[in-house]
């Protein structure tokens, strides 16, 4: 559709001003875009996930849905320096009203004993 309307465009205004053609195709590519953009933002649906533990900024944060473990951590602000990351796995896709833990060091030595046991 828009191909259509820069067509006929460009045949009526040839002869008049060649910078009034550009002028309007640039401001159809961007209200094409706009509306492609709000579109896909209404499509947008949102997930809370409660995160807590050795991570900066605790809390229930917002995500879009899909989003990964990853995005999750860096939303919160990212690891605090005592934060076990060795058995996350960043790829993980969060679903709504998950809590995550991010376990300390210390905690995962202690949970490695008692598995020894």
């Amino acid at each position: 559709m828009i191909l259509g309307i820069i067509f006929i465009k460009s045949i009526r205004n040839k002869e008049n001003n060649d910078n009034f053609i550009i002028e309007n195709i640039e401001n159809i590519d961007n209200i094409s875009t706009t509306k492609e953009n709000s579109i896909k933002e209404e499509e947008k649906t949102m997930i809370k996930v409660h995160i807590d533990g050795e991570i900066k900024n605790r809390g229930v944060i917002e995500l879009e849905e899909g989003s990964r473990l990853v995005d999750a951590i860096e939303k919160a602000g990212g690891f605090t320096e005592e934060s076990d990351t060795s058995n996350l796995n960043l790829a993980y896709v969060l679903q709504d009203g998950e809590k995550i833990y991010i376990y300390s060091k210390e905690e995962m030595k202690k949970i490695m004993e008692l598995r020894r046991r």
